[in-house]
């Protein structure tokens, strides 16, 4: 199905002229991790988007595109190769939440878990006790037994917290987003951004009800889940001041879109100001879509015995993407194991990542290749033990 054939009136279930977007050029297939991993066509965004085309025209239903769409990581390294400016991530959370969310019982678990922070944190106080006792080693599928095996300990109920205010009264005003699961199990990360910010010369201020952003919930095929979590970050924002630095890149990825998401001047007001960890503290302004890359290798580059190897296939997603290796955790597996083979080559100390989903993977990682002395740390934790005070 051509672009054209979309123009007549289909189900609505789209926003306007995103599907007519893609001229099928193919610039994408070479930047598309599950097209490379299968040459084939359906699985890559221009097969994709064509999928959708079909769902909008009612040629395909639901169940005729589900799979497709799942097996996508959500990556959206076809995005910043596109010469047409398609906005391929927007157009897969449409298309999942037009099939409508998984039907597994974890997802629906960890979707409910993040519905407020009252929730999350039982569930983090849940973990930790699970973890105590070992109880991992019996989780239902092996997706989460192997989860279980590589996650952190997660930190005690008071080490979630933060200081509402850190740094000089005179320093420059940031707030730092915390996120949901993801801080549970690298609170850490939040801790070192908070303080290298402070010393960086930032005043550093943490609302305290703030939650999940809602990418769980889009990438998933719950959008009214995800406006809603949306809504509810915008508002325990309010009265801040300054950028909005996370230490999670997928949620600053989503939290930039806020604006489309819920076409609120509100929330395009809030997207403008999300800021990645890395890019605030090397001093650069943020990409459209975060597309974060060169800011954490120099920031990591400038501190003191740190050399930054890249990665042949640095800027291929790891296989975390969210849920993922939740989901679907051999071809998670498969993604992540061609990393593994470089890392072990590199002969690295460290894999350093500003991202908890791929900590988590990486540290499943480290565990499976048997790569001993291999630290995972996030870029806060490095730049906290390198930087100069």
């Amino acid at each position: 199905m051509t672009a054209s054939e979309v123009a007549a009136p289909g189900r609505g279930l789209f926003p306007d002229d995103l599907l007519r977007t893609c001229i099928s050029c193919g610039f994408c297939l070479s930047a598309c991790p599950t097209y490379q991993d299968t040459r084939n066509e359906a699985s890559s965004p221009r097969g994709r988007i064509n999928l959708m085309r079909a769902l909008e025209a009612g040629t395909l239903g639901e169940d005729d595109v589900r799979e497709e769409l799942s097996f996508c990581l959500g990556c959206r390294a076809c995005e910043p190769v596109c010469p047409a400016g398609v906005r391929y991530g927007t157009l897969l959370e449409h298309g999942r939440d037009a099939v409508g969310p998984a039907r597994d019982p974890k997802l629906r678990g960890l979707l409910l878990a993040v519905g407020t922070p009252r929730r999350t944190r039982l569930v983090g106080r849940m973990m930790r006790s699970g973890q105590l006792l070992g109880l991992h080693r019996i989780a239902p599928s092996r997706a989460l037994r192997a989860a279980g095996r590589a996650a952190p300990m997660v930190a005690a109920p008071a080490d979630w917290r933060l200081r509402r205010t850190v740094g000089a009264d005179d320093g420059e005003p940031a707030a730092l987003f915390l996120g949901c699961v993801g801080h549970l199990m690298f609170s850490h990360a939040a801790h070192a951004a908070c303080a290298t910010l402070a010393t960086g010369g930032y005043r550093v201020t943490t609302p305290q009800e703030q939650g999940c952003c809602g990418a769980l919930h889009a990438h998933n095929g719950d959008l009214a889940g995800a406006r809603s979590l949306a809504d509810w970050t915008v508002r325990s924002f309010a009265g801040s001041e300054g950028p909005i630095v996370t230490t999670a890149g997928g949620c600053g990825a989503f939290m930039a879109d806020y604006g489309t998401l819920l076409s609120t001047p509100e929330a395009a007001d809030f997207g403008a100001r999300v800021r990645d960890y890395s890019t605030l503290l090397a001093g650069r302004a943020l990409p459209a879509l975060q597309k974060v890359t060169l800011e954490p290798r120099a920031l990591l580059a400038s501190l003191p015995g740190v050399e930054v190897v890249d990665l042949p296939s640095a800027g291929r997603c790891c296989g975390a993407a969210g849920t993922y290796a939740l989901m679907r955790p051999d071809d998670s597996l498969r993604f992540l194991d061609a990393k593994l083979g470089e890392i072990a080559e590199a002969g690295v100390d460290a894999i350093v990542s500003g991202n908890p989903g791929c900590l988590l993977q990486f540290r499943q990682g480290v565990q499976r290749a048997n790569l001993k002395g291999v630290r995972v740390l996030h870029t806060a934790e490095l730049v906290a033990e390198r930087m100069p005070r």
